[in-house]
């Protein structure tokens, strides 16, 4: 019987994927009622316990070992029964199959014992005729004992596997949140990195617990955090070997010891979009008194777009409409309800020239600043000097 501690934030994944193979290879496997409390430095982590059943005999021979054949030497999945390590030997063992003796180069082969006697290495595709019936149960033993293995990871918590598990999305929200905040900071830098900071969001709020929530992902930058991550996975042809290492990154169930390629997948994606949120300075973006310009007067000046909303217009062919919102440099902010051209979503960091009249004052409220709102403006991205205009 093996006993695995899970945190409850991944316990539904993790007996989804488990529990599969359980069935597949007749095991048993059960959440234990009641909660574990682990403690590990600072850091408190609630668990439930899982049981794992023995695994059973398949055509008369217990399962001791899956081994996979690679250049470099063979990886070991061994059975949880088996209690004592197996021989050096088979970490370098050729890939043989006692049953046909035929010579080929197999991916795997497996370790069988019969009545406690001696082992048997058989060929996966001769198990089938060895044992004299499917072999689907043993095959599912195999990999059970394998997805087991990586919950008991040295890196895991507790003394079978509970351990603190953060997903690649959440923790890239946590990035999200801390560059459009200070800007992306490189580990090594001046101030507190980006990685630290991402660090200590997707945690349990150590220090500063008022803070910690404030400063948790919005909606918006978790939506973020999906698209950098579908980015991620995909890098295309020809990819980097940082895009490459990313799109492993964010593929892993886990955060594991990727921390540094994830905090940094937000700045990465900003800038390929042309986007200029990993900034330079390390203060808070100010938030002025006033507006940027007085009701009725024109606005004419440099900005950043810094939100973009589409939205259905009300008339019969059902188009889209935009909503601009700028920033200044002082940190005023200025929306535009755009009826035609205007810039697209990908555009969002990029500086514009624009000009437009006042409309309207809009008070403070939510997460927006004071504002004023533009109407008939024209904007020209900062460095091209042909002008865009809409109504």
């Amino acid at each position: 019987m093996l006993s695995l501690l899970i945190p409850q934030e991944t316990l539904p994944k993790v007996l989804k994927r488990l529990g599969k193979l359980a069935k597949t290879a007749g095991v048993t496997l059960e959440e234990l009622p009641g909660t574990t409390t682990l403690i590990k430095g600072a850091k408190i982590l609630t668990c439930s316990r899982v049981t794992i059943g023995d695994l059973p005999s398949t055509g008369g021979y217990d399962f001791v070992a899956k081994i996979e054949h690679l250049k470099e030497g063979n990886v070991i999945s061994r059975a949880p029964s088996e209690t004592l390590s197996l021989e050096h030997e088979w970490r370098t063992a050729e890939p043989h199959c006692e049953h046909c003796e035929v010579k080929r180069n197999r991916k795997e082969t497996f370790l069988l014992r019969q009545h406690q006697i001696r082992l048997m290495q058989i060929g996966r595709n001769c198990l089938a005729d060895f044992l004299l019936t499917n072999p689907a149960r043993l095959v599912a033993q195999a990999e059970l004992v394998r997805a087991v293995g990586g919950e008991l990871d040295d890196e895991h918590w507790g003394s079978y596997g509970g351990y603190w598990a953060v997903s690649p999305v959440a923790y890239i929200a946590c990035a999200v949140a801390s560059t459009e905040r200070h800007g992306f900071i490189k580990s090594g830098d001046p101030g507190r990195s980006t990685r630290i900071d991402a660090d200590w969001l997707s945690g349990g709020g150590l220090g500063d617990r008022k803070a910690w929530l404030e400063e948790q992902p919005t909606e918006d930058q978790i939506e973020c955090a999906h698209q950098i991550l579908a980015w991620a996975a995909n890098p295309g042809e020809n990819a980097s070997e940082y895009r490459w290492n990313l799109a492993l990154a964010v593929k892993e169930h886990t955060v594991r010891k990727h921390e540094g390629l994830l905090a940094s997948a937000p700045a990465a994606y900003f800038r390929e979009l042309g986007r200029e949120l990993a900034r330079k300075q390390k203060t808070p973006i100010p938030r002025p008194e006033g507006y940027a310009v007085e009701q009725g007067e024109v606005f004419k000046g440099e900005v950043e777009l810094i939100r973009h909303y589409l939205y259905a217009s009300d008339n019969k062919w059902g188009s889209m409409k935009a909503i601009c919102t700028f920033r200044t440099d002082a940190g005023h902010e200025l929306v535009w309800f755009a009826s035609g051209i205007a810039p697209k979503p990908d555009m969002i960091g990029m500086r514009f020239q624009i000009k437009g009249r006042c409309k309207k004052h809009e008070p403070a409220k939510g997460q927006f600043y004071q504002r004023a709102v533009l109407s008939r403006v024209t904007w020209k991205p900062a460095e091209i000097k042909e002008e865009a205009k809409a109504s």
